[in-house]
């Protein structure tokens, strides 16, 4: 059951695209009506974003190096009590084209881990390895991406996406190879019946469990008739419930998909390439409001539910999609606990 949630939690894509209500263009002396790419009450685009996440004290269990099924419980070599983890996140979105019959954007995202180590506990005497190295390296990820909006007609539109990140225990005074890079792509096609309602559904690559995996996407976005309340969903990436305050305040609950794997430069060798797979889900509780114009702020906290924290070996080869069938061993199983966090960020937003 654990090994099916992990999965149906594992699609991670963000579809934020600026545009005004639908616009008319001139086209073989005829008038044209494209669909927007966002409807009515939507929370603010964020096209700049800088924030500090914090995530309370959390405990990591690790097993020795070897191959292990995923029902296998090797013994545990290692205890590390972190007292915080924490770090910079910063997002960008660039227009490139934003005209009403097709939108491009490309985005640029850079998040930053810092482990602080409370206690260390290790049964084999001088065995300190993976919890004493984050607590040293930590994880950096780096990341562009673009985007692409277009409505084929009034109600019609397709959106196309692809990424790549570098994620590892990297820093860029001594940046990793652009070989451990990692893809991502989707790609949908939507119907927008009204300026309240907007639906789409397709397909995606994406590691945002922590795993390459392939699976169906569904995007419904919807706002009621009196612009008090929506939904922002994406499934199975992230699901918002939204309530409007007022026309500079907004509250969202809701659950988002985060993941990543990180190559550990540490632990491999010219035959072995390690890469940590971490996803997680996290339960949340959202105030945005405005500042200043164009300026607002946004503070996050909630409960985050480890998914997945295992370390695979992809020797010489490129990575491999596991699913939910996969068969490959993993080499290292290890247990993180469960935390609450906290997160604030001052956005640059388009309405």
């Amino acid at each position: 059951m654990s090994r099916f949630l992990l999965f149906v939690f594992i699609l991670s894509s963000q579809f934020s695209l600026a545009g005004n209500d639908s616009a008319i263009t001139k086209k073989d002396k005829r008038l044209t009506k494209y669909c927007a790419a966002r409807i009515v009450g939507m929370s603010p685009n964020k096209i700049l974003s800088i924030g500090y996440d914090y995530e309370f004290g959390q405990t990591l269990k690790w097993s020795d190096i070897g191959s292990f099924d995923r029902k296998a419980q090797p013994p545990i070599v290692e205890t590390t009590k972190f007292k915080r983890v924490s770090g910079l996140r910063f997002t960008a979105k660039i227009p490139i084209i934003n005209k009403p019959k097709i939108i491009w954007q490309v985005g640029l995202n850079y998040w930053k881990s810092n482990y602080t180590i409370s206690t260390l506990n290790s049964p084999t005497p001088k065995h300190y390895g993976l919890g004493l190295y984050l607590g040293s390296e930590n994880l950096t990820t780096t990341g562009i991406n673009t985007s692409i909006y277009k409505p084929l007609n009034e109600k019609h539109f397709v959106i196309f996406q692809t990424s790549a990140d570098l994620n590892g225990d990297y820093k860029f005074s001594n940046i990793q190879s652009l070989h451990y890079l990692k893809y991502s792509a989707i790609a949908l096609i939507g119907r927008r019946p009204s300026d309240y309602k907007q639906w789409a559904v397709g397909f995606g690559r994406t590691y945002g469990a922590g795993q390459s995996s392939i699976l169906p996407l569904v995007i419904f976005n919807y706002t009621a008739p009196n612009k008090k309340w929506g939904t922002e969903i994406t499934l199975p990436a992230r699901a918002w419930y939204r309530r409007t305050i007022n026309k500079n305040s907004l509250l969202r609950a809701g659950y988002e998909l985060e993941g990543a794997s990180y190559h550990l430069n540490f632990m491999s060798t010219s035959t072995q390439n390690y890469e940590l797979r971490r996803g997680e889900l996290r339960t949340k509780i959202e105030y945005q409001c405005k500042l200043y114009k164009a300026f607002w702020l946004s503070a996050q906290t909630g409960y985050c539910k480890i998914l997945n924290c295992k370390v695979d070996d992809l020797g010489t080869g490129k990575d491999f999609t596991r699913n939910i069938t996969g068969d490959h061993n993993y080499a290292m199983i290890n247990k993180l606990s469960d935390f609450m966090f906290f997160n604030l960020s001052i956005n640059f937003v388009s309405l």
